[in-house]
């Protein structure tokens, strides 16, 4: 069984590889850019913490939504143009 796993990384070494530096590159990103700014967004909308948490939630509960819909889309098109 580890065996079939080494021989299909290294079949397809390039494809793992693409996949693992876009999960890399793209792990920071909404999350990272709240942390850092969290302070400014509760300033400029009067939030407490909580409400900074409870919207973040919401746009990241509506970001899911949508996905789910958006994620169709690879179906249908080639992964170097909707990368």
């Amino acid at each position: 069984m580890v065996r079939s796993y080494c021989d299909f990384a290294s079949a397809n070494w390039q494809q793992l590889l693409f996949g693992a530096l876009l999960m890399a590159l793209s792990s920071f990103g909404q999350t990272y850019f709240v942390s850092v700014s969290g302070s400014c967004f509760r300033a400029a909308f009067n939030l407490t913490d909580v409400g900074l948490g409870a919207t973040h939630a919401a746009g990241t509960f509506a970001s899911a939504l949508k996905l789910t819909s958006a994620g169709r889309l690879i179906d249908y098109t080639s992964v170097c143009r909707f990368t």
